[in-house]
């Protein structure tokens, strides 16, 4: 019948067509033996290193010695399939759980010959240069060839291999470098920020107007630098900050006020030192500038500092400070020096006493100021400045012993002209009130130096107020 043979004939040569596919596989695959894949393998090796010598050739193909395994086992498990399926072409053939192995076998072989290809392609156009007709374009391909060798060979060999050794550690170490610098950011920050807390705590405590604040690391240029603004009220100033026209670091900030932040930050820090136990704290004249609330709260952090320090030496040429530490310090074991220069320039410690050397002070300042109220003679080797300093310290060293445990320490004199003030007539001082106010108002610009030079004229008027406030006494 017509469609019969319609039938048959169509299928007849889907069959033949399905054998011929059959036997081509079989025999391809009869042809892949381990054997012949290693020769194969070689003999690319081989081409390689020879090519590779005046090409610029791309990474090598390879296939490790475990790979070839894998591919050959595959091999003989597909060469046993498709035997199967040259028996019985019309029935189904499956790898069951050798799919995996054979798919990522085939994978290995289709990403080396990738490899060769990619080889192949650059050796082919290297031997189209070589085919072209142009002298100088040959002469160029064979310096190319010559420049290749030269790499390949010794010592320009192993210093490409140093190099890029070298290349590969710099790579790892840019990696390092920014891994480091992020965890140093975020310790400095972190650092900064406790760091900032403890500095404004202690100005706190000193009584400042101001405070430290936006403190950070900069790692700009080749050293790490810190960074801070001072705030004041609503306004900042940074550190940095230079203009002669606007408020800067250098304008806003009183001497005294500067020694107070030099001295918190110096406090912060050694505060924060985790071998403090251990280690010799030295502070040189720490109470420059300060007014007596403030010498009070250094010495108060001089003495914290003594409790957690190995040792701490305090420096100084003002005995009623070093005094303070002493009164407020009993408990520690504390000892006082004077360091003594000799006519040959010879230094040398001997014992000293702060009370014996304000008693003598007390003394030095009562006759200067005696002698110039009577003669408006200066002692020798004394100032005008000299004399003007010491009204106000010889007044309350005066009323301090005149009435003992009436006035503290840290009082100043318009502090006791106030409170004579309060006790009204009835007190032993009443009726020089005036004059110590008047006496604190003249003494005040000069009370820490630095001040210009008083007329001698009104120097004189006001050094007769002392004397004829104090009387012999």
């Amino acid at each position: 019948m017509p469609l019969v043979s319609a039938y048959r004939a169509f299928f007849s040569e889907a069959f033949k067509q399905l054998k011929e596919r059959i036997d081509k596989v079989s025999n391809i695959l009869d042809q892949l033996t381990s054997a012949a894949l290693e020769e194969r393998i070689r003999i690319n090796d081989a081409e390689y290193a020879y090519w590779a010598k005046v090409c610029d050739l791309p990474s090598p193909p390879g296939l490790s010695a475990m790979h070839q395994e894998l591919i050959g086992a595959a091999l003989s498990r597909l060469k046993a399939v498709v035997s199967i399926k040259r028996g019985n072409p019309l029935e189904a053939c499956g790898f069951g759980d050798d799919s995996e192995k054979i798919e990522r076998a085939l994978g290995l072989l289709a990403a080396y010959n990738q490899q060769v290809s990619e080889s192949n392609a650059v050796i082919e156009a290297a031997r189209a240069e070589t085919d072209e007709a142009d002298v100088h374009r040959v002469e160029n391909v064979h310096l190319k060839w010559l420049a290749m060798e030269e790499k390949a060979s010794e010592p320009v060999k192993s210093a490409v291999a140093a190099y890029s050794v070298a290349e590969t550690r710099f790579e790892a170490i840019r990696g390092e470098k920014s891994t480091a610098q992020v965890a140093l950011k975020s310790y400095t920050q972190t650092t900064m920020d406790a760091r900032q807390a403890a500095v404004n705590d202690l100005l706190s405590d000193f009584g400042t107007s101001f405070r430290i604040v936006d403190a950070k690391t900069s790692f700009a240029g080749r050293e790490p630098n810190t960074e801070f603004a001072l705030e004041l009220g609503t306004h900042k100033v940074r550190a940095g900050d230079k203009s002669a026209t606007q408020p800067s670091f250098k304008t806003v900030l009183s001497s005294g006020d500067k020694t107070t932040l030099a001295l918190a930050f110096f406090i912060a820090q050694i505060e924060a030192d985790l071998d403090l136990k251990d280690a010799v704290v030295i502070f040189d004249d720490p109470f420059n500038s300060q007014d007596m609330d403030r010498q009070f709260q250094t010495t108060s952090h001089i003495r914290s500092v003594c409790e957690k320090a190995c040792q701490t030496l305090v420096l100084s040429h003002d005995p009623r400070f070093l005094q303070l530490i002493e009164k407020n310090g009993r408990h520690l074991p504390l000892r006082t020096f004077q360091l003594r220069s000799n006519e040959a320039g010879e230094g040398t410690l001997a014992a000293w006493s702060s009370d014996d050397e304000l008693k003598s002070l007390y003394l030095q300042q009562s006759q200067a100021i005696r002698e110039f109220a009577s003669h408006q003679n200066l002692l020798p080797g004394l100032t005008l400045n000299n004399v003007h300093q010491s009204i106000r310290p010889f007044l309350e060293d005066y009323l301090r012993l005149r009435f003992p445990g009436r006035f503290p320490d840290q009082c100043f004199i318009s502090d006791m002209a106030i409170e004579i003030q309060k006790a009204g007539p009835s007190d032993p001082m009443a009726a020089h009130v005036s004059d110590l106010f008047a006496l604190n108002e003249y003494t005040r610009p000069n009370m820490h130096g630095g001040g210009t030079s008083p007329q001698p004229g009104e120097l004189r008027a006001h050094c007769r107020k002392v004397v004829a406030l104090v009387g012999s006494y």
